[in-house]
């Protein structure tokens, strides 16, 4: 996205307390003009407006008034056939540096962070106290009665030994998978997967899917403390915040979608806001994996390799925050 240096300028070092209203107009009028939708401009600008000492409301309310306008046209269009307008060549200016996922998460927090043990207290449903039952939490009251959950434990390594799920895996019902689970837990050297959201039996493909019920939020760009501090502030219905035992965490968003284009078309929307801090575009499938907690993984562990549950609710609430 090509902006100006002022824009460029205001999101790096901000504005002064007499010029921070009219240097937030100027850059939402800016990224209105190069096509962001209102969400992606309120996500990169409300931010530096924070932190300048604006209001979120006040913020929001600049960024309002800038897309009620018709976005300008560039200089030069408009003319009358056959007249031409005539111009210096503009001076070559050095490109200003991208602003990193990170930084900008750092803005948007504006120094809030959330600590581990705080979230996992806070988890309305109480992780186990013995990690590997953490599975059998997830499924006992994520899933209804009777669904079909399909798990992964097959993989296979990339050029870059990186581990890939790989075949059909195994499809039980909630309960049996829940008696198996708590025998022994299921994994591999690279842990175990979990497909989301229930299926029919038949296949592991969105046209399988029965329950279009949650939606994946992970990024492997910013650190997992940042993605954690992130996670919480989100104003979204976040059913759970599970470890990967590598370098992300997922969470899991209830949206309840009818079906797998609805299910599209909503994750579209929300990692067109959210791919602004670094969340991964690519899962937007209904019939995406996960990490199954209560599996342990050797292959891109970090730390212990543990694949655990942080944060669980079967009812979160649209809009609210885990921590405000």
């Amino acid at each position: 996205m090509n902006l100006g240096r002022p824009t460029r300028d205001y999101l790096t070092n901000g504005a002064s307390k007499g010029e921070r209203n009219a240097r937030l107009f100027d850059a939402a009028c800016q990224l209105r003009d190069a096509g962001l939708s209102q969400h992606a401009a309120e996500v990169e600008l409300i931010p530096r407006a924070t932190a300048d000492g604006l209001s979120e409301p006040e913020a929001r309310a600049a960024v309002a008034s800038a897309y009620r306008r018709a976005p300008r046209q560039p200089v030069g269009r408009g003319l009358a056939p056959g007249r031409f307008q005539r111009h210096a060549p503009p001076p070559r200016v050095a490109p200003a540096p991208t602003i990193d996922p990170a930084t900008r998460c750092e803005n948007w927090l504006n120094g809030f962070r959330a600590d581990w043990a705080d979230v996992w207290e806070a988890s309305p449903i109480r992780p186990p106290d013995d990690w590997r039952l953490d599975g059998v939490c997830l499924l006992g009251w994520l899933y209804q009665p009777g669904e079909r959950l399909n798990i992964v434990t097959d993989y296979t390594l990339d050029a870059e030994g990186k581990a890939r799920p790989a075949g059909y895996g195994v499809t039980l019902t909630r309960e049996q998978w829940i008696e198996r689970l708590r025998q022994k837990p299921v994994g591999s050297k690279a842990g175990a997967w979990l497909r989301m959201n229930p299926t029919d039996g038949k296949g592991i493909g969105d046209a399988n899917i029965t329950a279009c019920r949650f939606c994946l939020l992970e990024s492997d760009a910013l650190p997992v403390e940042l993605q954690l501090s992130v996670y919480v502030r989100l104003k979204l219905p976040i059913a759970a915040i599970l470890t990967s035992g590598g370098r992300s965490l997922h969470a899991w968003i209830k949206v309840n979608a009818p079906d797998a284009g609805t299910y599209r078309a909503q994750a579209e929307r929300l990692r067109d806001v959210l791919a602004l801090i670094g969340i991964d575009r690519k899962n937007k499938n209904a019939s995406r994996l996960s990490r199954l907690p209560g599996a342990r993984r050797e292959i891109g562990a970090v730390d212990c390799g543990k694949q655990r549950v942080l944060y669980l609710t079967p009812d979160p609430i649209e809009g609210n925050r885990i921590f405000e």
